[in-house]
């Protein structure tokens, strides 16, 4: 059934299978062509900023592709990571992480959840974790929604958290 409800998104099905700098450039692609987002990417790395028309940044993306669960060293990588950019603690920042690519199966992979104590470091560091089941999730929520690039920089700048989404509904876990 969750294949069904996500094969009109097929084209972005790829990211479950992408990490690296190929996961990044499907997420820009994402990110400009379907929420009509202005972004910079970071050389050579898997960040990209979210940035306004007159180029302030809004969010700062880390992507990751990782076999197992969301680990408590990628929340951390991307806390130093915005230091180095000189962005201050409460600048939002995301981590956009394809977890568990071990598993094939779209169900199983969205019944994966993040560990309690990595989603209270998240909402302690003001990083925002999106599983990449969930972007796709999220994606068919708001892919008709006229709104949708205000409502996807709402969530961006929520706060930190878990944007958790499924068919019927999407909303940030803070706790």
């Amino acid at each position: 059934r969750l294949e069904s409800e996500l094969a009109s998104l097929k084209d972005y099905k790829a990211i479950l299978a992408s990490s690296g700098i190929y996961l990044r450039n499907k997420l820009v692609a994402l990110f400009e062509s379907v929420f009509g987002l202005k972004v910079q990417c970071m050389d050579r790395e898997e960040r990209f900023l979210v940035v306004k028309d007159d180029d302030s940044p809004v969010a700062l993306v880390e992507s990751e592709g990782i076999q197992g669960p969301v680990q408590m060293a990628s929340i951390e990588r991307l806390a130093r990571a915005r230091k180095q950019q000189g962005l201050s603690d409460s600048f939002p920042a995301a981590l956009l992480i394809n977890n568990d690519m071990a598993i094939t199966n779209v169900g199983e992979r969205s019944a994966t959840t993040i560990a309690p104590e990595i989603l209270e470091n998240a909402v302690r560091q003001n990083l925002l974790v999106m599983r990449s089941i969930d972007l796709l999730f999220l994606l068919n929520h708001l892919e008709k929604s006229p709104n949708k690039k205000s409502r996807l920089l709402d969530l961006l700048t929520s706060g930190g958290g878990w944007l958790k989404a499924s068919t019927g509904s999407y909303d940030v876990i803070h706790s």
